[in-house]
């Protein structure tokens, strides 16, 4: 069993009648026993007992001191009696009271609802019993435990009180409720709900965190032709989706349904060969999706007629003597294509005419060049009237 008292300092001049501190006896898992207190002979005169409370007695202001006061309690309901001597300090400056700071501040703090928070206690009383607890402000202390609540000197909940010795100075960890609020940890001596001090008030916040989604699709090109002669699996654009927290995608991309195109993770590419019946101008939306969020971009596809090649031959109808020598240019000849894009396959003779029966040959590059008398064939001439001889050029595209 302990007897404790929660103050033993008293002004000389404190009228007779006033409480000193308050008498608790505990056994040895913390449980309060009441008792009934008396003091011993030599401690009546200054001082008398009133309940539970050690209180002044003396009829004149006394002499500024220490003074020992003994005295005996015994069980009111249970059996039990046991005595404590104390030492009052009469008239002599009291040591600050208990404070509290929480998360190394005195002023109020907001934290979010739910979270941990450090409160540091100084000039304690130092009893093993010493204990903080989290309520709202403004809301009653009374027995039960408190949503959160510490030993100061053990920074644990354990069930009974910690072994001796207490301290004067230390910190515990305790949680405020998961509800927004206003809050405030009160520190308690002695296993009791005496209170001895008040921390600042605690701000409890919801945070909300909300999920990224995304916020633009960008396609590369946005818009875009192809001839009707592409085959299946030609690439048509590329998708980007861009988030609100600028992270990665990591969603679903989906495209409109249609039997021309289909997405491979972010390349958009024909599902089949296109037709001169798919030509003109065709448009698919796209979406991007993550965490509920959508963002949506429009692709647009032309199909047109493929481009060709324009073969042009100047003179087309080129008259020569049957003298003309062997290697002399006949004509010349160009190759552009229809749509004014370069020309970048190649030039020959092809049917149904060919070169002739190789009376002729092609000089120069594959867009611009001669058709000359073959320097290694049979020659124009000499004839017994005039012959007309019949070419064909043919441009083929790779």
């Amino acid at each position: 069993m302990a007897i404790t008292i929660s103050n033993l300092t008293v002004s000389n001049n404190a009228p007779a009648g006033t409480t000193i501190g308050v008498l608790v006896t505990t056994d040895a898992s913390g449980t309060v026993i009441p008792c009934n207190y008396m003091l011993t002979k030599g401690s009546i005169g200054y001082f008398a007992i009133a309940g539970n409370n050690l209180i002044t007695a003396w009829s004149a202001p006394p002499t500024p001191g220490h003074y020992s006061v003994r005295l005996r309690a015994i069980g009111a309901s249970t059996i039990f009696s046991g005595s404590a001597t104390f030492t009052v300090d009469v008239g002599i400056a009291a040591p600050p009271p208990p404070s509290i700071q929480i998360n190394g501040s005195t002023g109020p703090v907001t934290v979010s609802a739910g979270a941990t928070i450090s409160a540091t206690v100084a000039n304690g009383p130092g009893n093993p019993g010493d204990w903080l607890g989290v309520y709202p402000v403004g809301a009653p202390t009374g027995s039960g435990n408190p949503p959160s609540w510490k030993w100061l000197s053990t920074d644990d909940a354990r069930n009974s009180v910690p072994p001796a010795p207490g301290v004067t100075a230390g910190t515990v960890h305790l949680v405020v409720p998961p509800q927004a609020g206003q809050y405030e940890v009160r520190f308690f001596p002695n296993n009791s709900f005496s209170l001895g001090a008040t921390s600042a008030a605690i701000t409890a916040i919801t945070v909300q965190i909300t999920a990224p989604v995304p916020t633009s699709v960008t396609l590369t090109p946005a818009s875009v032709s192809l001839p009707d002669n592409s085959p299946a699996g030609t690439p048509v654009s590329t998708v980007a989706v861009a988030m609100s927290d600028k992270s990665a995608f990591a969603g679903t991309l989906t495209i409109a349904a249609n039997n021309m195109i289909a997405l491979s993770r972010s390349t958009v590419a024909l599902t089949r060969a296109l037709t001169a019946a798919d030509n003109g101008a065709q448009s698919f939306l796209i979406t991007a999706t993550e965490n509920a969020g959508t963002a949506n971009a429009t692709l647009m596809l032309n199909v047109t007629a493929p481009t060709a090649a324009v073969i042009t031959v100047t003179p087309n109808t080129p008259q020569l003597p049957d003298t003309t020598s062997r290697g002399a240019v006949v004509a010349a000849y160009t190759v552009t294509m229809s749509d004014g894009s370069p020309f970048v396959g190649t030039i020959g003779f092809g049917p149904p005419n060919f070169d002739a029966g190789g009376i002729f040959a092609l000089t120069g590059s594959p867009t611009r060049g001669n058709v000359i008398v073959n320097p290694n064939g049979p020659g124009v001439g000499p004839n017994l009237g005039t012959v007309t001889d019949h070419i064909t050029l043919v441009a083929t595209q790779p």
